[in-house]
């Protein structure tokens, strides 16, 4: 289910909590994931 396709930056970092896949989703108000479960990677 949670495959998190990050989008990176310069730096190889995943961009703050906005993987692919949750913006996506979100679009469609398919799920609501709160910012904190994935903040922390």
């Amino acid at each position: 289910l949670f495959d998190l396709d990050y989008e990176h930056d310069d730096q190889g970092r995943g961009i703050r909590g906005k993987p692919r896949f949750f913006a996506a989703r979100l679009d469609k108000g398919v799920i609501q994931v709160p910012l904190k479960l994935y903040e922390r990677r």
